[in-house]
């Protein structure tokens, strides 16, 4: 999460961004949380850390991204919405909770910005401020769907950004990723049933 500062450092309390080499094509992922998470939560729970502003986050990381890594593909990862009129705010409001389109908007460079913080689900494309498109895609929550980009480049090296929904309920259950998670879960299920 690129756009929470560690108060006792001012660097990135986590780690801001991923590199992934796939086919032959670096891609980086950006993650940035919304900002509002001090309302919701006491200090105590997120202590030493400040959260910034999305928009201005990603400014900041996509340019030394560019600079730093040359990415053939830029994607945001986001706990964030994308309707960033949620609860009356205007479009430039600074600290927007719901800041998913703002960065894809307002931010060049983003092939894809994924979502995840209003339950509503999304897939559409928008022309953001630089005349590019950028793949706008959010699932649902309690996995009822999930989301999947689908990037290709053509023999002039164009991208092509696609994006679907699949429901979880049409699909098979994959009982070897069930497997593979179950230790986590079951970690998670003994943290939530020990008494306070």
């Amino acid at each position: 999460s690129a756009n929470i500062i560690d108060t006792r450092t001012n660097r990135t309390y986590f780690k801001p961004y991923a590199v992934f080499n796939k086919s032959g094509k670096k891609v980086v992922v950006l993650g940035l949380t919304t900002p509002t998470v001090p309302k919701w939560l006491p200090t105590i729970l997120i202590p030493n850390m400040k959260f910034i502003d999305m928009v201005q986050s990603a400014k900041h990381w996509v340019s030394i991204i560019n600079e730093k890594e040359h990415p053939d593909v830029l994607i945001g990862l986001f706990h964030s919405g994308t309707n960033y009129t949620y609860n009356n705010p205007h479009l430039e409001e600074y600290m927007n909770e719901n800041a998913v389109e703002l960065v894809a908007r307002h931010v060049e460079g983003f092939d894809a910005v994924i979502g995840g913080h209003d339950h509503q689900g999304h897939n559409y494309i928008i022309t953001n401020d630089f005349g590019a498109k950028v793949l706008i895609i959010a699932p649902t929550s309690r996995l009822r769907d999930f989301a999947d980009i689908t990037i290709s480049f053509d023999e002039n090296g164009h991208k092509s950004v696609m994006g679907k929904l699949y429901l979880t309920s049409t699909l098979d259950i994959d009982y070897a990723y069930l497997r593979n998670f179950q230790p986590y879960l079951t970690d998670i299920d003994e943290y939530f049933n020990e008494p306070i």
